[in-house]
């Protein structure tokens, strides 16, 4: 059989507490006092969050809700997330970059190469030599540019014109 505890507030009990303790020679138990009671403490003060906190907490909400729901659709929106991978273009993955990093190095390299060696039969100075290779080296840089620009045009214009013919 189940006994009902009565309750007991803290601000009442702590000055009957402390007036018995300060007795002499007084022989008092707090927990024989309290037994057959629930002693109910204070409710702390709700902490209050700082707005940065409170809106970092937001933003990292959000970021999980986004990253369950992308977890949620990933298998649905694979067509769709390859289809905007195709229309960006461009050098999307790190081995493309780095692959085309490269390719602009040695080109570069070639290219002030034979920029220099072209100035050096033209010319005994050695400042021409620099100044070709220098030129080499913004002709490589201009036609690298002009290569991104197709690369990342030209599949647009397929995929678009390949769209076309399918309907």
């Amino acid at each position: 059989m189940e006994q009902e505890l009565s309750e007991v507030a803290w601000q009442r009990l702590r000055p009957v507490y402390l007036a018995a303790r300060s007795r002499p020679g007084a022989d008092f138990s707090l927990q024989e006092t309290c037994s057959g009671s629930a002693v109910v403490l204070p409710r702390p003060a709700p902490r209050e969050r700082s707005p940065a906190l409170e809106a970092r907490c937001t933003e990292l909400r959000r970021r999980l809700e986004q990253q369950q729901y992308d977890a949620l659709v990933h298998d649905i929106t694979q067509p769709e997330r390859d289809a905007a991978a195709a229309s960006e273009g461009g050098l999307v993955t790190f081995r493309q970059q780095l692959g085309f990093g490269v390719h602009v190095l040695v080109m570069m390299g070639t290219f002030y190469a034979l920029g220099h060696y072209a100035a050096a039969h033209v010319s005994r100075n050695a400042g021409y030599h620099a100044a070709g290779g220098l030129a080499g080296l913004v002709f490589a840089m201009l036609m690298e540019v002009v290569l991104l620009i197709i690369r990342t045009t030209v599949p647009e214009a397929a995929a678009t014109n390949g769209a076309k013919k399918d309907q």
